[in-house]
């Protein structure tokens, strides 16, 4: 598994649709295999935390996108670390680290 940083670029592995709270909410969240964002932080490592050991990433487009324009109790922009609407947890096997095209491009 690769080691990730607070601010590394990564893209959503196939297997995140897959995982229970993810295909439970399909309906109302943006989730597929290239959607990109940026590391803002990690949950700690409690294993009797549903959400323990994994990583806090704000994509570059909404992943809540809920019709009825509520907010989901999921959409806590990783617990303050984030944007609402943008944020959310994923286990780090979910991830891939990619290149950010728009520094490259101001190098």
């Amino acid at each position: 598994m690769e080691d990730f940083r607070i601010g590394d670029r990564v893209s959503l592995k196939e297997e995140a649709r897959s995982l229970s709270y993810v295909a439970g909410r399909h309906w109302y969240t943006d989730v597929h295999e290239g959607k990109t964002g940026t590391i803002i932080g990690f949950t700690g490592g409690h294993t009797y935390s549903p959400i323990s050991n994994k990583v806090a990433i704000q994509f570059d487009k909404p992943i809540f996108t809920r019709p009825d324009g509520k907010a989901s109790s999921h959409d806590t922009g990783c617990h303050g670390k984030g944007k609402t609407r943008f944020s959310w947890y994923f286990p780090a096997d979910c991830i891939k680290r990619v290149e950010d095209t728009d520094t490259l491009l101001l190098m």
